[in-house]
């Protein structure tokens, strides 16, 4: 729901999570870019993901387009 105002103005942007916050609560990253920069934001959020290990718990991914 985020990304939304970014797409509306022609930027690509992309969410992912990146940690639980000290309370135990997930905590997500967005990055917004140019226009028809889309590849390289999901470039730069799998380079994090594969950087740092982390990834959502399997249960979060089945069933939803962010777990392809």
């Amino acid at each position: 729901a985020y990304t939304v105002p970014a797409n509306l103005t022609g930027f690509p942007a992309v969410s992912f999570p990146c940690g639980f916050s000290r309370t135990g609560l997930p905590v997500g990253a967005q990055l917004i870019g140019r226009p028809l920069s889309d590849a390289r934001l999901l470039d730069i959020a799998a380079a994090y993901q594969t950087a740092t290990g982390f990834r959502a718990p399997e249960s979060e991914r089945k069933g939803t387009a962010h777990g392809l």
